[in-house]
């Protein structure tokens, strides 16, 4: 049976696993895979603790997902060798791989598919006088938490655009962010697409304020994509949030698996194999999986991080694969 491991169990258990003075990591034909999720309740913990369900459900590996504190956290565990898959960020790739920011050390890590895109894109009410990004100088923005790579990817790109320095910067945590908007305290905040459709906090704030998303310029995208390959091009489209009128560009965070180096072939492949064969199954669970298709899965894979050989035959089986991904040796 699948089951959810406290981490602190999984880390008090830690000296018993086989990994470490040999430089040999546990033997992954026993049971269980493990999976690293996210905080209770939260968007990646649904995803991964559905992941390792079909998995465990229709291959015979058996699977067990711990709750962790996200991404970051799970490229740490994937790089002490804790885990063998965790939900991770692509915008976190690049600093876990060359141990900066706030991994202290470097982290050899691959992929195995992308399965969700978390879009954020700029927000203002309907009737604003905001036309573009260029326009938010002197403007009260919010793109969320002081600590959250939303920050980090807008003041990137707002001074690109020569307006970083002109804005009224404010922070705060999504709840907070949506309700000073909706009081009309801030000009401009972030709408959260998850898989392109409005999360539940943005359809709350739907419910009141007619709202209108603004896109960034491609030049500006470009730039943000080039500097940190994590941040990912995206659309987002009016077929799936409303908010826009036409296919408008913006920046996207990809949610891949990431998988530890010493996942074999073999575990890569069934992995891959039971969540896309059953990619039906697996999107009934809940609006966060809306996402897990296989071409979404190749395509938004980043080009800075090796696939799990065993994932990349899956794909080229399916006759999806990139050529400028690399593949892990």
């Amino acid at each position: 049976m699948s089951a959810t491991i406290n981490r602190r169990q999984l880390l008090a258990a830690g000296a018993a696993l086989p990994i470490a003075a040999s430089g040999v990591s546990r033997a992954f034909a026993q049971a269980p895979v493990l999976f690293g999720s996210a905080s209770l309740g939260s968007t990646g913990y649904v995803i991964i603790e559905t992941i390792s369900a079909i998995v465990n459900k229709y291959s015979d590996l058996r699977t067990s997902s711990m709750s962790t504190s996200g991404g970051a956290e799970n490229l740490q565990l994937i790089g002490q060798g804790m885990i063998d898959f965790g939900q991770t960020a692509s915008n976190d790739y690049a600093d876990a791989m060359a141990g900066r920011g706030r991994f202290r050390e470097p982290i050899a890590v691959e992929q195995s598919f992308a399965y969700t895109a978390w879009a954020t894109l700029p927000m203002v009410r309907a009737d604003s006088d905001i036309e573009t990004a260029r326009d938010l100088g002197g403007k009260r923005v919010s793109p969320s938490t002081a600590g959250g790579s939303t920050r980090r990817t807008w003041e990137m790109m707002t001074d690109f655009l020569g307006v970083k320095d002109e804005i009224n910067w404010n922070f705060g945590s999504w709840r907070e962010v949506y309700d000073a908007f909706r009081a009309g305290s801030l000009d401009c905040v972030p709408a959260l697409l998850v898989g392109g459709r409005p999360s539940p906090l943005l359809l709350e704030l739907m419910a009141s304020v007619d709202v209108r998303g603004l896109g960034w310029p491609k030049d500006a995208i470009d730039f943000a994509n080039e500097t940190n390959p994590g941040i990912s091009p995206y659309e987002a489209d009016p077929a799936l949030w409303e908010g826009v009128s036409e296919m408008t560009p913006c920046t996207a965070t990809i949610g891949l698996l990431g998988t530890a180096p010493k996942v074999s072939d073999e575990v890569g492949y069934e992995v891959t194999k039971a969540v896309f064969d059953n990619a039906g199954a697996v999107r009934k669970v809940s609006m966060e999986l809306e996402s897990i298709d296989p071409e979404f899965a190749v395509r938004y894979m980043i080009k800075n991080a090796p696939v799990n050989a065993g994932a990349a035959q899956y794909f080229k089986e399916r006759g999806i694969w990139r050529d400028d991904l690399t593949i892990a040796s």
